[in-house]
């Protein structure tokens, strides 16, 4: 910097006005001091433009040329971790995160990257330790909310999870990742009344998303809100005729309802669509069985043998 270079001049001029060698030895080493730091300035602003251009080695290389030069810069590790992360050297990523909190411990970015690295390395309980100390220090990172709901996901705690996302909502509430993966969570504990409300938040955000339908159907399919759940999947299809998935659970809902010809042909589609599904065949055979045509019930419970 500027003031880096006048200081260095000063410190010049001093040493060579110094009359005592003891005068000019404290002056030398402010003057390198300087030059140290003017050097480590250049090397931080070269591995910060790296950095944004993803050249992850040159950024590596700039930022521990910039530690070599100015040891107890923690922006500069933050950095060569990000660097380290980016080219995918994670055990040495964790040491450069791990020294920033050992020089700052209320550095909110280190943790956060610890518990992405941990996360993406399945240590849990890593992961939310250092998630959790992110939390602590700067709260309203809603990132670090879905990652600590995903992680109880992983580990099936879908309470846990369900309270992480709500946290998540508080601070964006527009959050359309959040909604569906509280919906999720909601499915999985059977508590649909509240899957269906997340689910209703996508559609408002989304209104194209055709799995988000196929989740509202399954939910009021297993409500026992047979009308609801196949106006959703109908709304799947419109988006999406492709999927045998909506088509398989249209054909349960039917059956549900003794709607045997409606429950034929939409298990019929989806054994179009994935010819490799038994349980489609299964089902299909339970219709024709239902409608006493054993001959069609038996074929195709061959099918799904064959499979």
């Amino acid at each position: 910097s500027d003031n880096s270079k006048a200081e260095i001049e000063r410190l010049k001029d001093e040493i060579a006005q110094s009359p005592s060698v003891t005068g000019q030895s404290h002056l030398v080493r402010s003057y390198h001091k300087e030059i140290n730091m003017l050097g480590a300035a250049n090397w931080f602003y070269i591995g910060f433009y790296a950095l944004l251009n993803n050249d992850w080695d040159s950024a590596l290389s700039s930022f521990s040329k910039c530690i070599e030069l100015d040891p107890k810069n923690i922006v500069s590790y933050l950095n060569r971790g990000a660097a380290q992360m980016g080219n995918g050297n994670y055990p040495l990523a964790i040491q450069s995160f791990e020294k920033v909190v050992r020089l700052d411990s209320y550095n909110a970015y280190a943790y956060k990257n610890l518990g992405t690295i941990y996360m993406g390395q399945g240590k849990n309980a890593k992961a939310i330790h250092a998630f959790s100390k992110a939390i602590e220090i700067a709260p309203g990172d809603v990132i670090v909310y879905i990652n600590l709901g995903q992680i109880y996901k992983r580990q099936k705690k879908y309470l846990k999870a369900i309270q992480e996302y709500q946290k998540a909502i508080s601070i964006t509430p527009d959050n359309i990742v959040v909604f569906r993966e509280l919906g999720y969570a909601h499915k999985k504990q059977e508590q649909f009344p509240q899957a269906i409300q997340a689910y209703e938040k996508v559609i408002e955000y989304d209104p194209g998303d055709a799995d988000n339908y196929i989740n509202m159907g399954y939910a009021y399919d297993e409500l026992g809100n047979y009308p609801k759940a196949i106006k959703a999947y109908e709304n799947s299809i419109e988006l999406d005729q492709t999927n045998p998935v909506v088509y398989y659970n249209l054909g349960y809902v039917y059956f549900e309802q003794s709607n045997y010809l409606q429950a034929e042909q939409s298990y019929k589609k989806a054994i179009v669509l994935d010819p490799e599904n038994a349980d489609a065949y299964i089902n299909l055979g339970n219709v024709y069985k239902r409608m006493d045509n054993y001959l069609k019930a038996i074929k195709t419970y061959e099918k799904a043998i064959e499979i």
